[in-house]
């Protein structure tokens, strides 16, 4: 199960280095196979993700650490909001060939309105 922290000194940047595990929890997608839905809450605080333009300029960078995993991108919807807490959790799209998969993501949320 993967968990997201922020980087050292960071606002807006958050990483994870783990395994994407199979289950129904969050960091864990519900089976093997292409496009799995896999739920990441992200640590950011209120001031990066409620400016206008947050989910518009949000970037996932990620990379396989064993080959299980060929592809992981933003879903069509792609964050949603834990209904107690407001934290953004990110919806990501996970083409998984094994579990457990080893993964290395970075996320990086700009909130300047001059991009």
């Amino acid at each position: 199960m993967l968990n997201a922290v922020l980087v050292a000194k960071g606002l807006h940047h958050a990483e994870t280095v783990g395994q994407i595990t199979v289950g129904p929890g969050p960091g864990e997608v519900p089976a093997i196979g292409v496009a799995q839905l896999l739920k990441l809450p992200l640590p950011f605080s209120k001031g990066v993700y409620k400016p206008v333009g947050f989910e518009d300029q949000s970037y996932v960078i990620c990379q396989s650490l064993d080959g299980n995993v060929s592809n992981i991108a933003f879903d069509a919807v792609q964050f949603e909001y834990d209904p107690v807490t407001g934290q953004p959790i990110a919806r990501l799209l996970v083409d998984i060939a094994a579990a457990p998969a080893s993964v290395e993501l970075w996320f990086e949320a700009h909130h300047s309105t001059g991009r």
